[in-house]
């Protein structure tokens, strides 16, 4: 009798593990947030023009991965006063829209892509050009980075 007992519990107990996965982990445990710290080092190249010793100066300071968190989440060109640019987008749309990539300037000055359609959308002119012709755009893989880790909120990791 115990091990017939026995035997159905350990079947029910199987059965209830199979169908839960094991207790495996769904999918918000197991997929991670996008890190700056993973691909901040591959904005580098901003940090030539925009840091305080760099010719942009006046405008966002990106010399570090909180500087440039501080600097962009949530900031337009009004906070920038003294700051020349070429874009008018900045004016309305915030450098970094955390949780929208694609309401988010940077993006827009970094890519072709993004920038028409910022344009196309806002009907304002981004950064694009200035930046494409100082060779500061950014590839494919940076760009699918920078766009995970805005759209999940653009923190400083």
């Amino acid at each position: 009798m115990f091990s017939r007992y026995f035997t159905q519990l350990v079947i029910v107990s199987l059965s209830l593990l199979i169908m839960s996965g094991c207790g495996g982990d769904t999918d918000e445990e197991t997929s991670e947030t996008p890190k700056l710290s993973s691909f901040y080092s591959k904005l580098d190249g901003c940090i030539l023009c925009h840091s305080p010793n760099g010719q942009e100066a006046d405008g966002p300071d990106m010399s570090t991965s909180q500087l440039f968190v501080e600097s962009l989440v949530g900031k337009k060109k009004s906070d920038y006063p003294n700051w020349y640019t070429t874009s008018d987008c900045s004016a309305s749309l915030p450098f970094i829209t955390a949780g929208d990539a694609s309401r988010s300037t940077l993006m827009a000055a970094l890519t072709q892509e993004d920038s028409d359609a910022m344009q196309n959308n806002h009907n304002c002119t981004t950064a694009f050009n200035i930046h494409d012709s100082n060779h500061a755009d950014i590839d494919s893989v940076l760009r699918t980075e920078l766009t995970e880790w805005i759209n999940a909120g653009a923190i400083n990791n």
